[in-house]
């Protein structure tokens, strides 16, 4: 018995409880807000004083082996976007962060440190490649994560199957993504009105009293 086919005296949902203020969030994430809320207000000088103090020209003795190694670490960042995606895996939006971060590091740098017939491929580079990429990414993480998080938060939902041993309708609750999902794609357990699958528990039950 589907939630969506059963009839309204079969099957009923009572309303959401409403989800309490918002409390105050843990030392570790207090501190980890504060190193960083720091880090970024001593950034500020040292930001104003680079950039009356560095010279325009620079002559770099490892040039290509900045540039290779950049490379790689972006290579090694996308593949394990890839990786981590295909697999599901609940990484893969913090690894499309960084791959996305990392893309607009490229972008910057090789449109800043081009010159000539050069900076036109970094420039094309950077506007048909690299920031789209980038663009990209961060959408799909922030929708992953965000899509999680509302899974995770959605309160749980109450189907109610009538005819149940004792006289009276026995209630299970359905949290949206709190179960796992078999290989066969089906929830395992009770399935809410987003998964709208068959729901063992509440057939057999009803099932059970029809017989009786």
């Amino acid at each position: 018995m589907s939630l969506t086919n059963a009839p309204a005296s079969t099957v009923s949902a009572l309303p959401s409880v409403p989800s309490p203020g918002r409390r105050r969030p843990p030392w570790r994430l207090r501190a980890v807000a504060l190193l960083c809320l720091t880090c970024a207000a001593v950034l500020l000088p040292w930001v104003a004083y680079l950039s009356t103090s560095l010279p325009r020209t620079y002559i770099l003795t490892d040039w290509n082996g900045a540039w290779v190694g950049f490379d790689i670490l972006l290579m090694l960042l996308l593949a394990t976007t890839g990786v981590l995606t295909r697999r599901q895996h609940p990484l893969h939006p913090h690894a499309a962060f960084a791959s996305a971060a990392v893309l607009v590091a490229d972008a910057w740098f090789d449109v800043t440190t081009s010159v000539g017939s050069d900076a036109v491929v970094a420039f094309a580079s950077a506007v048909l490649l690299e920031l789209p990429l980038a663009t990209f990414l961060v959408r799909h993480a922030s929708r992953s994560v965000t899509k999680a998080a509302r899974a995770a938060d959605v309160p749980a939902r109450i189907v109610s199957a009538p005819g149940m041993p004792g006289g009276h309708d026995r209630s299970f609750a359905c949290p949206q993504a709190a179960r796992p999902r078999s290989r066969g794609g089906a929830h395992d357990g009770v399935v809410c009105r987003h998964g709208r699958r068959q729901h063992h528990r509440l057939r057999q039950a009803a099932t059970h009293g029809r017989a009786r």
